[in-house]
């Protein structure tokens, strides 16, 4: 192989990578302007509630990438289901793109009624979550259809403490467009009555 033959792959690969981080950088900046758009009084308290929801999903694919050697963002669209525990506060999240998946969730240890050790929790294959899941619902998710899901969770509403909601994300250009649903509380799971 040539020297410039070399060079050109080498060159070729710093592209990819290149593009590669400014899709991630956009989606992040994106969905920070995303959840704070969804905010009725934007303060300074908002603006670190997003943050921290920001970095939450940024060091979860950050940790899969290291663990994958690839980046998630590789496809157009990605989804997101976001649990709510209403007890504790703490929020879990499963992404996918439709091929890859990973998940996150808090593991804490109480004293007293109060959270002494409070650590993210990473997976980098989240598809038993996702199987776990009942198929009308991932198809709901994968659809965005969002009418569906809220006559079921009218008609189902389950007092488990957490609440379900999920989002696509479809990228559009050099920008990320981000869609939620409402947050309910739902039989989602396949081995629930």
């Amino acid at each position: 192989m040539r020297k410039i033959d070399k060079l050109l792959i080498v060159l070729i690969v710093l592209l990819i990578i290149v593009c590669h981080v400014a899709d991630a950088q956009d989606f992040f900046k994106d969905y920070n302007q995303y959840l704070l758009s969804q905010r009725h009084n934007v303060n300074d308290t908002t603006r670190k509630y997003v943050k921290a929801s920001v970095d939450r999903l940024q060091t979860t694919l950050d940790r899969f990438e290291t663990a994958e050697g690839h980046p998630f963002f590789s496809a157009d669209t990605i989804f997101m289901i976001d649990f709510f525990g209403m007890e504790t506060g703490f929020p879990s999240q499963i992404i996918w793109n439709g091929e890859e998946s990973c998940y996150y969730r808090y593991t804490f240890s109480e004293e007293h009624w109060k959270v002494i050790h409070k650590k993210l929790f990473t997976e980098m294959d989240a598809s038993e979550r996702i199987n776990h899941l009942k198929p009308f619902f991932k198809k709901w998710v994968t659809t965005f259809d969002t009418l569906s899901f809220s006559k079921y969770a009218h008609e189902h509403i389950v007092l488990d403490g957490s609440a379900i909601s999920f989002t696509r994300a479809v990228k559009i250009g050099d920008h990320w467009r981000f869609s939620s649903s409402n947050s309910y509380t739902a039989d989602i799971y396949k081995d629930s009555k």
